[in-house]
């Protein structure tokens, strides 16, 4: 037996030992309706309790001594993953009424989160990202091309958090004399700020800003409002569709129409193996009522949150779509960075289609060029997302090669092609061939140190400071891109079906950059 068929037997084993959860004699849609309502009360702790409390325990249901875990990513994941079971598991029809308590529900939700971290090492090794050994009970997994993950992962969570602060303080800033509601509206339309507006089904991403805006402001009044009485279990909203209708209408300017596309968009399918509560918000329940939880709609980036159901439902618009952001990008580079350095316009059909060419940037005092290729994607959330994003980076990877030998096979009239004339005979000192990407730089697979990729926002701050040039070539041809000191690796424990599940999750040190 092959190590691939001996991961499949014991995800089979772990399967088969899940399916016997008393939660799944239920007929599957009491079997959702269940979890939903019990979901109130742990939200009400989340809210209520200290961060180290939560996280205590968190850890407990899960079982695990993970440090990287969050209060969303258990509940989004440990969601997706019982809503899928209980469409496998549960009869359409079931004359069985067991009484599930709150507390079987959050052992349950432990066991889809660390289920969730055992299946994605699962994918991962069936694309050979990772290596399975095991000891026994124990089961560990270790990424192929470790080295280069460690720095991408760092990497990537260092840029990120840097970006969410800066977004953070500038929302603070333009909102100090704002009350709580208005700062807290204004933080949630700040997620909508994308550049683009996506095409749904009946509505686009402007309306569904404005119906999301409307909801989050209700469901804070209700919660910030103690006179305010809303009927359902705690934690919960109950309306028929018809009320959902009237009060988004009372709520903002949305016509009819575009109200009930956004609602049926958000409304859960039970006949959807792969749907997700998580994301489809509104769960149908008898008599024509809809149900919503307060706790699963505020732990959602909304624009992204709506953008990943359209990836998941209507792939080819949602790709036709995100090719529009590579132009988007481009043009916030070349707005961002125009006034110090010259960036290549009036591309030719001839250079546009050229393979790892999307940008050339050149500092005529420095005598240094830029080669970009732009890799667009949004969004990274599963395991599937990062594998497909991989894929796509390794051929901007190619594409950067072939680049390069045009432009060196062509250096002496490179400039004077984007440049214009009078930069006939100008050949450029440096030359940097590398990738832009917006939100993951990926696990780096194929990729060896330093490798040739950075992030878009990371790029544009340095290009903005003194000798930006020098920045961006020095972040290139570092191992840790100018920020990643050291890391270290440990393993997360994950007990699940009387296995070991161990993951490994990485702790970094930063450098100060040097500029």
């Amino acid at each position: 037996m092959n190590e691939f068929e001996q991961i499949y037997n014991i995800k089979m084993e772990i399967d088969q030992n899940i399916s016997k959860h008393r939660l799944f004699l239920l007929s599957k849609e009491d079997a959702i309706n269940t979890v939903f309502e019990k979901l109130g009360v742990l939200f009400r702790l989340i809210l209520s309790a200290s961060h180290n409390n939560v996280m205590e325990y968190i850890k407990e249901k899960v079982k695990t001594n993970s440090v990287n875990i969050s209060e969303i990513d258990f509940i989004q994941e440990s969601l997706k993953w019982i809503c899928r079971w209980s469409s496998k598991y549960c009869a359409e029809q079931s004359e069985n009424k067991v009484k599930i308590s709150a507390e079987e529900i959050y052992e349950l939700m432990g066991m889809a989160y660390s289920y969730e971290q055992f299946y994605r090492m699962w994918q991962l090794h069936n694309k050979q990202i990772v290596k399975f050994r095991q000891f026994g009970n124990k089961l560990e997994f270790t990424y192929c091309n470790e080295e280069t993950y460690m720095v991408h992962v760092a990497y990537d969570t260092y840029i990120r958090k840097q970006d969410e602060y800066k977004e953070l303080q500038n929302v603070l800033a333009s909102s100090c004399k704002k009350k709580d509601l208005e700062l807290i509206e204004q933080v949630h339309k700040s997620d909508f700020e994308l550049g683009i507006n996506f095409i749904f089904d009946g509505f686009d991403l402007n309306d569904y800003e404005i119906f999301s805006t409307a909801l989050s402001n209700y469901i804070m009044m209700k919660i910030t409002n103690s006179n305010l009485i809303i009927p359902g279990v705690e934690g919960i909203i109950k309306l028929r569709k018809e009320e959902w209708i009237e009060l988004i209408g009372s709520l903002c300017d949305l016509g009819r129409e575009k109200i009930v596309s956004i609602i049926e968009f958000f409304t859960y399918n039970y006949e959807d193996i792969n749907a997700d509560l998580s994301l489809t918000y509104f769960l149908p329940s008898k008599d024509n009522f809809l149900l919503l939880s307060e706790g699963i709609f505020n732990i959602q980036r909304p624009a992204v949150n709506a953008l990943r159901i359209l990836a998941k439902r209507q792939n080819k618009a949602y790709e036709k779509e995100q090719n529009r952001f590579e132009d988007i990008q481009k043009k916030k580079i070349i707005d961002k960075i125009n006034s110090k350095y010259l960036v290549a316009k009036n591309i030719t059909r001839e250079q546009q289609i050229r393979p790892g060419m999307d940008a050339i940037v050149y500092d005529k005092e420095k005598k240094h060029l830029q080669v970009i290729e732009l890799k667009y994607k949004l969004p990274i959330e599963s395991t599937s997302d990062l594998i497909n994003l991989d894929a796509m980076l390794n051929k901007a990877y190619n594409q950067i090669k072939i680049a390069e030998e045009m432009v060196e096979e062509n250096k002496t009239f490179i400039l004077e092609e984007y440049f214009g004339e009078s930069f006939k005979g100008i050949i450029p000192d440096f030359v940097d061939y590398f990738v832009i990407t917006n939100y993951s730089v990926g696990t780096g697979r194929n990729c060896i140190l330093p490798s040739p990729i950075i992030l878009e926002s990371h790029y544009l701050s340095m290009m903005k400071l003194n000798n930006g040039m020098y920045n961006v070539h020095y972040a290139l041809s570092d191992n840790g891109k100018g920020y990643i000191q050291h890391v270290e690796k440990r393993y997360a424990r994950y007990l699940l079906s009387g296995y070991k599940i161990m993951v490994p999750e990485y702790l970094f040190k930063i450098n100060a950059p040097r500029l």
